[in-house]
């Protein structure tokens, strides 16, 4: 009978403090990290949050990505809460 990692004491979450990431930002220079959906969203998070690596980051990506990011970060800024408005 297989026993659970939480019976033998070995859990395999980790604990973050408050502020950190599960990946450094400094990953986010790697294309296999950025490139994937959970790097975009930690970049986008991150610039979002004023993080001053993400920012020197998005600065070096080319042109038309850093535009397509900019846009991305200027939708989350401009959402409001609630439902949308239905305009019948």
């Amino acid at each position: 009978m297989a026993v659970s990692p939480f019976q033998s004491g070995q859990s395999r979450g980790k604990f973050t403090i408050r502020g950190e990431t599960a990946q450094p930002l400094a990953d986010l220079r790697k294309l296999e990290v950025r490139g994937t959906k959970y790097g975009h969203a930690l970049l986008v998070a991150a610039i979002l949050s004023g993080k001053q690596e993400a920012i020197t980051i998005l600065e070096q990506l080319p042109r038309s990505t850093r535009y397509r990011v900019q846009a991305e970060v200027r939708m989350y800024t401009n959402l409001r809460r609630g439902r949308k408005l239905k305009i019948v």
